[in-house]
């Protein structure tokens, strides 16, 4: 076999090898789109756990809802913002005092 034939023969196998590529590649895309389509859910889950860890007193409420019953957990909600509140007043009290 010649270097022409060999190199001619290469080139063919290649371009087949291209096109088998371009073929998966488009089967993957397909399945992947079907894929995401029944799993979004958890993509959807997970950035909502991301953002939530940025806002840890929404997360705390979060849990507080499916740990505690709503009334309850409402109750210690309306609780903890009144600590909060009075926590607030008296360091800039403190702060006040202090200049």
């Amino acid at each position: 076999m010649s270097m022409n034939q060999r190199l001619a023969q290469l080139a063919a196998r290649r371009s087949a090898l291209q096109q088998r590529s371009a073929q998966l590649r488009n089967e993957l895309v397909g399945h992947s789109a079907h894929l995401m389509a029944r799993i979004g859910w958890a993509d959807r889950g997970v950035a909502l756990l991301r953002s939530a860890g940025n806002r840890p007193l929404v997360l705390a409420a979060a849990v507080a809802l499916m740990w505690l019953k709503p009334v309850r957990a409402v109750r210690w909600g309306l609780r903890a913002a009144a600590y909060a509140s009075l926590a607030r007043r008296a360091f800039a009290a403190f702060n006040a005092f202090k200049r």
